[in-house]
């Protein structure tokens, strides 16, 4: 039995031919597809932390908040569509840590007002998933490609 001179394209009889040392696309390793989507989940959670911000607290001081938290779930949100595209991981790791320091001031100011730090230290926990996401091997390397 002998096989057609030109197969049709599709056809499946013959694998399509790569070069040995080409470039080929990459797979992204869960690592980044993790912080990406914790990412994005937790940006949502800001902006439904900012409007309960500004129905609890109210005045001036609840609408600072309020922007502040927006300004930073959309720089996450952004940061983690550029991490899930494949182009950096800088903006995702430079936003979370942001965001962990900002959660870190407000916590500390809350427990020296007599508070209770509560789910504020999810704050602190989340945006350290993304950052230990980020920066582990498999990360790296897909970003240094």
């Amino acid at each position: 039995m002998s096989y057609p001179a030109n197969p049709p394209q599709g056809s499946g009889a013959f694998p399509p031919y790569v070069r040995p040392g080409a470039d080929q696309p990459r797979a992204r390793p869960g690592s980044v597809t993790a912080a990406a989507v914790i990412g994005l989940v937790y940006s949502a959670l800001m902006v439904l932390v900012a409007i309960g911000m500004t129905a609890l607290v109210g005045g001036g001081l609840g609408i600072a908040l309020a922007l502040i938290n927006l300004v930073l779930a959309t720089a996450l949100a952004w940061a983690a569509f550029v991490a899930f595209r494949g182009e950096s991981g800088t903006p995702l790791l430079a936003v979370s840590l942001v965001i962990m320091g900002v959660n870190a001031i407000s916590l500390i100011v809350l427990v020296l007002n007599d508070g209770q730090p509560g789910l504020g230290i999810l704050g602190i926990v989340i945006p350290g998933l993304i950052f230990s996401n980020i920066v582990n091997g498999n990360s790296k390397a897909y970003f240094a490609r």
